[in-house]
C-alpha cells in the first residue's frame, strides 16, 4: 500500500481540484420543472434532481444525480447490487452536498457520461455526448453496468447520427477507442471500414498518433485474412461463376469467357479490398471500352462492352457484392473470436503454483523484504536501498502504514518487476558477483527498473556491461522489438540504438509482424519520421557525389565510354540507382554505408567486362580503396547527423506513468 501511494504521488504532477457546487434546478422524469441548470465548465449539461428520488448516484467528479432507484435496478444488475448495499453517509462529506435521508452510490464515471447514460433509462429525452471519445465512453459505461436495453438504445441513436459516428474518416480512431473500451461491435464495424484504406506505412503514418502498434498489427492481420479469403473465393467466382460472363462478344476474353478487363478488376479487389466500389468498376469499364491512345496492337475500343445494359451491370454488381460480403464474413470469424476474448472480463492471476517464500537472494540480517511480481521475496537492507536510490530513500523515510504486510516481522514492499529482473538489480547493489539477464527483453526491463528507482550510477554500470558484451547487437525483427520495448520503458539511448539498427531492414507490416504489438503509436510515428530523415540525408549526400568537379568523384572523369567531360556513366547510373531505391523508404532497407563497396565493385566489374575500359581499371587500382573508404565515411556522417527525437510526448509520459504506478 505504501509503495502504491508513494508512486501515485510521484507520477501525479498536480492534484485535481474538484468543484463541488451542484445545480439546483429540478428536472422531472416526464417534464422539466423550471429551467435546466446552466452548463458550466466541468459540469454535465443535465443535472438530474427527480422529485421522487430515493437514491443518489455520485459521479467521480462529485456531481449528484437524484433518481428513483427502480429505474436503475430494472436496467442494471450490476448497479442493483450496489444499491442494495448502499447506505447514507455516516459523516458529512464536505466535497459533496447530499440529503442525509438518501443513500449514495459512488460511481467511477464522469458527470457528463452519467448524465447521458441516465437519459437513456429514465423517461426523458435522451442525449448523446458531443464528441466521439465521449460517445464511446458512454457505450462502455452501458456495457460495464450490463444495461443491455440502454446499450441498444444508445447504439440506435448513434446509427442515426449525421454524419455517422463510424465512417471512413474516423474508422481508425473509433477502432482504437473500441479496443480501449472493449466494444466488440464498434471495433468490428470500424475494422470493416478500414478495408477502404490500403494498409501501408506510408498511407497510415498520420494514424500513428491515434493507434497503438498492437492495434495496427491486429488490423494488418485482419486485412491479410480478408485478402487471403478474397483471393480464394474470387478466383472461384471468376473461373466458375456465371454472372462475370457479362459479354461473350468482348474483344478480349479469358479462357473462362470472362472479359479480361472484368477479370483484372475482380483480381485487383482480392489484392486490395479498397477497390471494391461501383466507381472503380465503372472506371475499369471505361478504360476498356472508350477509345484510347497507345502504340500497342490491342484494339483501341470495345463497342460491345460499351453497350452493356445497366440491368446487366446491376445484376452483376448485386451478385458480386453478395459474394464479396460472404467472403468478408468468413474472414472475420477468427477476428470475432479475438475480439470476444479481449472484451471478456479478466480474471485474477492464478499464483497457486508460485512459492511466496522463494528466495533467490537472502541476507540474514536484512531489515526489509521486497517482493517481485511473481511472488519471489528478497530480504535486503534499507540502508543499501537508500544509498543506491533516492526513490527508496524518500519512500523508506515515510511512516509505515499500520495495516502494511509483515513477513517474519519485516515490512514487505511490492514491486512490479519479476524475480529475474529484481534478482539482477539486487546483485548490482551488493559486493557480490552481479548477474545481467541474457535476453534483450529482460536487460531492457532491468534498465527500466533502475531508471524508475533513480539508480543512475547502477544504470550506467549496466549500460557499460551491455556494451562490452554487445548485448544490443540485434538483427532482423528483434531490432524492432527492442525499439518497441525501449520506447515503452522510456529508455532513450536504447531507443536510438535500436532505431538505427532497424534501418537495415524493411519497415512494413509484413516484415515487422507481431513485433508491432510492442509499439505505442507515438513510438511508431517517431521511428517512421526518423527513417525518413535518414533517407533524406542519404539522398542529399549521394546527390552531392554526382558533382564530378569535387573529390572524391573527380577521379572518375575521363572514362573512354563517357562522351563528355563528366562523371563515368556507369558510376553515375550506379549512384542514381541508389537514390531511386532510397525513395522506397519503408519497403526496402536503407542504404548501408558498409554495403556500398560490394555493390560498387559489382557495377565496376560489369562495366569493365562490357567495355574493357582501361581508364576505369587504372583508376580503381590506384584509388579504388581510398575512394570506397571516403564514400563510406560520407554516408556514415550523413546518418550520424540525423539525431533521434528523444522528446517523449504526452502519450509516452502517460504510458510511463501508468507503468510506474505500482
Amino acid at each position: 500500500m505504501l509503495m502504491g501511494l508513494f508512486m501515485m504521488s510521484r507520477v501525479a504532477s498536480s492534484s485535481i481540484t474538484r468543484d463541488a457546487t451542484s445545480a439546483t434546478r429540478i428536472m422531472d422524469g416526464r417534464q422539466l420543472q423550471g429551467n435546466l441548470a446552466i452548463p458550466t465548465i466541468g459540469k454535465p449539461e443535465h443535472v438530474i434532481n427527480h422529485p421522487n428520488a430515493d437514491i443518489i448516484l455520485c459521479s467521480r467528479d462529485s456531481h449528484e444525480f437524484k433518481v428513483p432507484k427502480i429505474y436503475i435496478i430494472d436496467n442494471s444488475p450490476i448497479l442493483a447490487r450496489s444499491i442494495r448495499t448502499a447506505s447514507s453517509p455516516s459523516e458529512p462529506d464536505t466535497a459533496v452536498h447530499t440529503e442525509a435521508s438518501l443513500p449514495v452510490v459512488r460511481l467511477s464515471d464522469g458527470g457528463d457520461i452519467l448524465s447521458s447514460l441516465l437519459s437513456f433509462i429514465l423517461p426523458m429525452t435522451p442525449h448523446l455526448p458531443p464528441t466521439t471519445e465521449k460517445t464511446m465512453e458512454l457505450l462502455s459505461a452501458a456495457q460495464k453496468y450490463e444495461m443491455s436495453l440502454a446499450l441498444t438504445r444508445i447504439r440506435d441513436h448513434v446509427t442515426r447520427q449525421d454524419p455517422p459516428l463510424i465512417r471512413e474518416e474516423t474508422a481508425f480512431h473509433v477502432y482504437s477507442l473500441a479496443k480501449e473500451y472493449g466494444l466488440r461491435q464498434e471495433a468490428l464495424q470500424a475494422a470493416r471500414l478500414t478495408l477502404k484504406v490500403p494498409m501501408s506505412m506510408e498511407g497510415l503514418e498520420s494514424k500513428f498518433d491515434i493507434l497503438s502498434g498492437a492495434a495496427l498489427y491486429e488490423l494488418w492481420a485482419y486485412h491479410q485474412r480478408v485478402r487471403d479469403y478474397l483471393a480464394d473465393d474470387l478466383t472461384t467466382f471468376r473461373i466458375f461463376g456465371v454472372v462475370p460472363r457479362i459479354n461473350f462478344r468482348c474483344v478480349r476474353l479469358t479462357s473462362s469467357d470472362v472479359p479480361t478487363w472484368l477479370d483484372d478488376y475482380i483480381e485487383s479487389v482480392a489484392r486490395n479490398p479498397a477497390l471494391f466500389n461501383l466507381s472503380e468498376f465503372h472506371m475499369a469499364l471505361v478504360r476498356h471500352a472508350a477509345p484510347c491512345g497507345g502504340l500497342d496492337r490491342r484494339p483501341r475500343s470495345c463497342p460491345t462492352c460499351a453497350s452493356i445494359s445497366s440491368k446487366v451491370i446491376d445484376t452483376f454488381w448485386t451478385t458480386f457484392t453478395s459474394f464479396f460480403q460472404r467472403s468478408i464474413e468468413g474472414a472475420e470469424a477468427d477476428f470475432k473470436l479475438q475480439l470476444d476474448r479481449e472484451t471478456q472480463p479478466r480474471g485474477h492471476l492464478n499464483n497457486s503454483t508460485a512459492d511466496p517464500f522463494s528466495q533467490y537472494l537472502d541476507t540474514d540480517d536484512g531489515d526489509i523484504i521486497v517482493q517481485s511480481s511473481d511472488l519471489a521475496r528478497f530480504r535486503v537492507h534499507k540502508s543499501i536501498l537508500s544509498m543506491s536510490s533516492p526513490f527508496f530513500r524518500d519512500m523508506l523515510s515515510l511512516p509505515q502504514p499500520s495495516d502494511s504486510e509483515l513477513v517474519d516481522g519485516l515490512h514487505v514492499v511490492h514491486l512490479s518487476e519479476d524475480a529475474e529482473v529484481l534478482h539482477s538489480l539486487i546483485t548490482k547493489l551488493y559486493p557480490i558477483p552481479s548477474e545481467i539477464p541474457e535476453s534483450c527483453d529482460k536487460t531492457l526491463a532491468l534498465l527500466a527498473a533502475l531508471q524508475k528507482y533513480d539508480m543512475t550510477a547502477v544504470q550506467s554500470s549496466v549500460r557499460a556491461e551491455m556494451k562490452s558484451k554487445n548485448l544490443l547487437a540485434l538483427t532482423g525483427t528483434s531490432t524492432f522489438r527492442a525499439y518497441g520495448i525501449a520506447s515503452a520503458k522510456g529508455l532513450g539511448p536504447e531507443m536510438e540504438t535500436a532505431a538505427r539498427l532497424t534501418l537495415d531492414y524493411p519497415m512494413t507490416f509484413e516484415s515487422m509482424g507481431d513485433q508491432l504489438s510492442t509499439f505505442g503509436g507515438w513510438a511508431l510515428r517517431d521511428l517512421a519520421r526518423f527513417r525518413k530523415r535518414c533517407r533524406d540525408s542519404l539522398v542529399s549526400c549521394l546527390e552531392s557525389l554526382l558533382d564530378s568537379r569535387l573529390p572524391p568523384l573527380d577521379i572518375w572523369v575521363g572514362c573512354y565510354n563517357t562522351t563528355d567531360a563528366s562523371l563515368a556513366s556507369w558510376l553515375q547510373a550506379h549512384l542514381s540507382e541508389h537514390i531511386k531505391n532510397l525513395q522506397q523508404t519503408f519497403t526496402r532497407s536503407l542504404l548501408k554505408p558498409s554495403g556500398l563497396r560490394a555493390q560498387y565493385l559489382a557495377a565496376l566489374q560489369a562495366h569493365i567486362n562490357q567495355t574493357s575500359c582501361a581508364f576505369c581499371s587504372r583508376v580503381h587500382v590506384m584509388h579504388g580503396e581510398t575512394f570506397c573508404v571516403q564514400i563510406e565515411k560520407n554516408l556514415e556522417k550523413a546518418l550520424d547527423q540525423v539525431r533521434f527525437n528523444l522528446d517523449f510526448g504526452q502519450e509516452a509520459m502517460h504510458q510511463l506513468g501508468t507503468d510506474w504506478a505500482l
